[in-house]
């Protein structure tokens, strides 16, 4: 067997591996530095996307001015972010929910 990650051997008694949902095996270690690497880039993306909706929304409201400027659109801009960046979103919320309730009992 080898990796479908680095192309390596896999020992089966020797190595810590796991199967992948399309059936081939990969190292555990591998599996977990991929994991991070997308997970990384996730975190990139969200952030900015969520810094351009930001600045277009900033300059098209300076711009505009608040009334000229329909501001359900920005909603569905965040709403939008919000379902292409799911995971992210959990956990910013899971974290500042944690926070929310440390500070709150101390």
């Amino acid at each position: 067997m080898r990796c479908a990650i680095c192309n390596k051997r896999i020992e089966r008694n020797a190595d810590r591996w796991v199967r992948t949902m399309d059936g081939t095996v990969v190292h555990l270690m591998c599996s977990e530095r991929e994991s991070r690497q997308m997970w990384r880039q996730r975190q990139y993306w969200a952030i900015g996307h969520l810094l351009v909706i930001e600045i277009v929304s900033l300059v098209l409201l300076v711009h505009d001015g608040v009334l000229n400027w329909p501001a359900w659109l920005i909603l569905a801009w965040l709403a939008l972010h919000r379902l292409l960046h799911r995971r992210w979103w959990h956990y910013r919320e899971r974290d500042l929910r944690n926070w929310w309730r440390r500070h709150k009992s101390g």
